[in-house]
C-alpha cells in the first residue's frame, strides 16, 4: 500500500471513528437528558443521587456500545479496556466540575455558554484520549 493510500485510508478510518463517537454521545446525552428528568420529576428522586444514578448506568451503556460498534478495538481484552476507559471518564468527569464551578463561580460567565464550552471541549478531549491510549486503534 503506498503512503498516499495508507494516508487516504486513515483520514477515512479517522472521521469514520469519530462519527461513531459522535453518534454513540448524541444518543446517550438524550437518554441521560431524559432519564435525569424521569427520575427526578416524576418520581421524585434525589437530585444527586439520580444524576449519579444515571451517569453509573450511562458509563456502562457507553463502554458497551463502543465495544459493540467495533470503535474500541477488540484487540485489547475487555477489562482492561474497561479500566483504561473509566479512568478517562472519570477524569474527565472531575474536570468537568472543576472547569464549570471556575467559568461560572470565578469568571462569572452564564451557565448556559459554560456548560456548553466545558461539554463540547471535553467530548473532543476524551476522543483524543480514547485515541492516545489506543482503546480506538488504527486497524
Amino acid at each position: 500500500m503506498s503512503l498516499f493510500k495508507l494516508r487516504d485510508f486513515l483520514k477515512k478510518k479517522l472521521v469514520m471513528d469519530f462519527s461513531k463517537y459522535f453518534a454513540i454521545g448524541i444518543i446517550v446525552t438524550i437518554m441521560g437528558i431524559f432519564l435525569t428528568w424521569f427520575l427526578i420529576d416524576i418520581f421524585v428522586i434525589n437530585t444527586i443521587i439520580a444524576r449519579f444514578s444515571v451517569l453509573a448506568s450511562l458509563h456502562f451503556v457507553k463502554f458497551f456500545s463502543y465495544r459493540i460498534t467495533k470503535l474500541f478495538s477488540r484487540k485489547k481484552l475487555g477489562h482492561i479496556q474497561f479500566i483504561i476507559y473509566t479512568v478517562i471518564v472519570g477524569f474527565c468527569y472531575l474536570l468537568d466540575i472543576f472547569l464549570v464551578w471556575l467559568l461560572i463561580e470565578v469568571l462569572h460567565i452564564k451557565t448556559l455558554i459554560s456548560v456548553t464550552l466545558v461539554t463540547g471541549g471535553l467530548f473532543l478531549l476524551r476522543f483524543i484520549l480514547f485515541k492516545a491510549t489506543r482503546l480506538i486503534e488504527e486497524d
